[in-house]
């Protein structure tokens, strides 16, 4: 958490006040967190004992309730993995804390919700618990994002959801995810711009991101505004791309 991050945290209940349908999760983890560095080991710790994981969950009700969150989704990449700072114990761990935070949000005043976010490649996904995290978790998360990278493809989303339907999981539980971001990168020919021409390097980076290759979606609109481009639609993929004046192919 960042100096910026409480002020944001903040506005949920603002943002709840102007559509009383809005349920609002904060999201623990992400990719980032398990990037070798400070960071890389916490889960696995976190989860390692039951006195780790109740201190865990009586912090974390404590934030639910004082900045108005309506629950909780834990993004671990990856339990079990070691490249990813995970160790054997992970799998039954993970799932001890998803029944023991049940548990205790079952004795709390609110009833918040608790889900969870399972990646679609097996070599990650071999060392998720489907079927008793299912049981502990209000929903599934299936991340969709990106599947232009090799650890995902289409075809391991239907291994991935394959899984989860012979670990009994109810397709009523699993969700799926999309990013919403693009994805940028320097075309070399602003004369060939459709997918399968040739780029040079990741896009320039974004203002509020800053990073290479990668736009949020306010960034993309910002882009549309700034520079007048027009999206194309390309029908074999169902998906628009624009290419702006700095010869960035965005999509």
């Amino acid at each position: 958490m960042d100096g910026v991050s409480p002020s944001v945290f903040n506005s949920i209940p603002n943002l709840k006040q102007r559509n009383g349908d809005l349920k609002a999760l904060i999201s623990v983890g992400g990719w980032s967190f398990n990037n070798p560095g400070t960071w890389q080991g916490v889960f696995s710790s976190l989860v390692s004992t039951e006195s780790n994981r109740a201190k865990f969950i009586q912090n974390l009700l404590g934030f639910l309730s004082q900045y108005g969150f309506d629950g909780v989704d834990f993004d671990w990449d990856y339990p079990g993995a070691d490249e990813r700072g995970g160790n054997g114990g992970d799998t039954v761990n993970y799932v001890a804390l998803l029944k023991e935070l049940r548990i205790a949000v079952g004795a709390d005043a609110h009833d918040y919700i608790v889900t969870a976010t399972a990646p679609m490649s097996y070599h990650y996904l071999q060392n998720f618990d489907l079927a008793k995290m299912a049981s502990y978790a209000d929903w599934i998360n299936f991340g969709m994002r990106p599947l232009f990278e090799i650890i995902y493809n289409l075809t391991e989303v239907g291994f991935a959801l394959d899984l989860a339907w012979r670990a009994g999981v109810d397709p009523s539980q699993i969700v799926m995810g999309l990013g919403l971001y693009g994805r940028s990168f320097k075309i070399t020919d602003g004369f060939c711009s459709h997918p399968g021409c040739q780029f040079a390097s990741l896009g320039d980076p974004g203002p509020c991101t800053g990073l290479s290759g990668i736009l949020s979606l306010q960034e993309v609109y910002d882009v549309l505004d700034r520079n007048g481009a027009q999206p194309i639609y390309d029908h074999e993929a169902a998906v628009n791309y624009i290419v702006d004046s700095s010869m960035n192919w965005i999509s």
